[in-house]
């Protein structure tokens, strides 16, 4: 039964960690991937095509809002998905 209790409150610890990690704000290329599942060079072409249109250079970040706009993807849904996976 101890171990029980410690594997549960072992469990809540971390649970609570994991609620304090701040939510992405950027999106990567493997996000691009497992979203679209498109290959990860479709990918990388994708982010560049839209840091081409925004107007970014070549090592800004594309934001989760920016990446939603361009792909007419809605953001709750983009976020709930990157952030499960984190």
């Amino acid at each position: 039964m101890e171990v029980h209790h410690l594997l549960f409150y072992t469990c809540v610890v971390i649970m609570s960690f994991k609620s304090n990690i701040p939510q992405r704000i950027v999106i990567l290329s493997k996000d691009v991937e497992n979203l679209t599942g498109r290959s990860k060079r479709a990918a990388q072409s994708l982010l560049q095509q839209i840091r081409k249109t925004l107007g970014k250079e070549k090592h800004h970040y594309i934001t989760v809002a920016e990446f939603c706009r361009h792909t007419g993807i809605a953001e709750e849904q983009v976020r709930e998905a990157i952030n499960g996976w984190g």
